[in-house]
């Protein structure tokens, strides 16, 4: 078995564009992994670095305008705390689990803004029209975009747009080195932006032209 660990210490991240070899995250792996365990020691600990969660999604929160109370933000929280459990068995050890959590608290942060959008639309008099291209369309295309980009290449977009990091420091956030993190910024920017001109594309193929389908 510490063969097989060793291995996968070794060969993690190798030929990645010449990044040369990145070994996996092992202690936050065997952190994780002893605490789907239920080992008591590793369950303490992974509890308290889950406590990190409330403060990711304050500042989350507060680069979107804050567009959820205290009280919003305290319910998510605990959301949040069950929905990083549950996929534990998800995380492979190729990002920090810091890194890793912050996707998910983004994720779930924009799925509760987005269905607070759409219940204030709901409200409105049928005679107001919904504001075309807004932005809540546009953070729940790169959101789903995002989560089509492998771990890695997404954890180093959404560090540098959301917390306009820069390469040196998202090295520093994720182990890696600089221009590691910057091959991955632009690899994964590439891929979500192919991502984001299909779904432009389809909705646009979607849309009946001016008259169309008209007596």
């Amino acid at each position: 078995m510490e063969g097989e660990e060793a291995q996968k210490t070794r060969t993690a991240g190798a030929g990645e564009d010449g990044e040369g070899e990145e070994p996996l995250k092992t202690e936050d792996l065997e952190l994780v992994q002893g605490a789907m365990r239920r080992e008591p020691a590793r369950v303490d600990a992974l509890v308290h670095r889950l406590r990190l969660i409330p403060r990711i999604l304050g500042a989350q929160n507060a680069r979107l305008g804050r567009p959820l109370d205290p009280h919003g933000l305290a319910d998510l929280s605990q959301d949040v705390f069950l929905v990083v459990w549950r996929k534990l068995g998800s995380y492979t050890g190729r990002s920090a689990f810091e890194a890793w959590a912050c996707r998910i608290c983004r994720f779930e942060l924009m799925n509760v803004v987005r269905r607070q959008t759409r219940r204030a639309m709901s409200d409105l008099p049928h005679d107001v029209e919904e504001p075309r291209g807004g932005e809540s369309l546009e953070y729940e295309e790169v959101t789903r975009g995002l989560a089509t980009l492998p771990e890695e290449e997404a954890s180093v977009v959404e560090l540098k747009h959301y917390e306009d990091l820069t390469f040196d420091e998202i090295g520093e956030r994720l182990a890696i080195s600089s221009n590691t993190a910057k091959t991955r910024y632009y690899r994964g920017l590439t891929r979500l932006e192919a991502f984001l001109s299909g779904r432009v594309e389809a909705s646009r193929g979607e849309r009946p032209k001016t008259g169309e389908g008209q007596a």
